[in-house]
């Protein structure tokens, strides 16, 4: 799924007026989605951004999914991260500041800043990502550098503090998360603060059976668009628990067909994308 703002979707590029609106969109897409297969298991797979957007969604729709399977979710710029900051003023306000002490009042100041020059200049261009931290593997950067729905303009500012906000809201509420999910990524990711993810996994209420980590020593931000033999790893491991939680499912509901995937199901690991997982059950 493209959000607002990115790929074949409406909208100003990299704008969003406010994060709500990525999770009205997509809640309201998954349920028209399940309207058309009742009865189906129904799985997520949030990517980056999208991790951070399918967190928040199945966090306030409980009943919504299956399982959630986050790819290296957005809960935090890397404490490394270097993004190209077009107005210097803003470069410590948006990615620096956000990483630290939540409860810390000079660090609350500047993020006022931040949301008020994003009040004023809403769509001001101010940040670039750097596609060479997505991937070890050369051709995905080439492959993302040509590709003609890769949003080539720079982050908005509002974007950016709606993302630092949602993230911060989404970190105090780790610890009310009950929903079944899956969380992985590279722990050389320059994007994503990887620490974030641990913790997700350590504070969620979910039951220990029904969670499950995985990350992947010198893997970058996104694993699925690793080097083959990485990739292969990556996926089988995600594969292996939607099957494994797709299988509980069909215990519980008393079920004597074997579930398995479709082989035509698609796995996106782009920034900023959402992909909609089916399991089908075929006699």
């Amino acid at each position: 799924m493209d959000h607002q703002g990115h790929g074949l979707s409406e909208g100003d590029r990299t704008y969003v007026r406010k994060f709500d609106d990525f999770v009205t969109d997509f809640a309201s897409f998954c349920d028209s989605i399940k309207k058309e297969h009742p009865g189906l298991p129904f799985f997520v797979l949030g990517h980056s951004m999208g991790g951070l957007i399918t967190s928040v969604t199945a966090y306030r729709h409980p009943k919504l999914f299956d399982g959630v399977v986050l790819s290296a979710p957005f809960f935090g710029a890397s404490t490394g991260a270097k993004p190209d900051i077009s107005i210097p003023v803003v470069s410590n306000v948006l990615f620096w500041t956000q990483c630290k002490v939540l409860n810390n009042t000079h660090i609350k100041k500047k993020r006022w800043i931040l949301e008020t020059v994003s009040d004023f200049f809403p769509k001001l261009p101010i940040v670039e990502i750097d596609n060479k931290g997505l991937s070890s593997d050369p051709s995905v950067y080439y492959r993302v550098e040509n590709d003609p729905l890769h949003v080539k303009q720079k982050m908005t500012i509002r974007l950016g503090a709606e993302l630092i906000r949602a993230a911060e809201e989404m970190r105090q509420n780790f610890h009310k998360i009950e929903f079944p999910f899956y969380i992985f990524g590279g722990t050389s990711d320059t994007l994503c603060n990887s620490e974030y993810w641990d913790v997700f996994y350590q504070t969620a209420k979910t039951p220990k059976e029904l969670k499950h980590k995985s990350f992947f020593n010198g893997l970058l931000h996104e694993a699925l668009n690793e080097k083959e033999q990485e990739q292969k790893k990556v996926l089988e491991q995600a594969i292996e628990w939607l099957v494994e939680r797709a299988d509980k499912l069909k215990r519980e509901e008393k079920r004597n067909k074997q579930s398995f995937f479709d082989s035509n199901i698609c796995i996106f690991g782009l920034r900023n994308v959402t992909a909609i997982f089916f399991v089908k059950e075929l006699d």
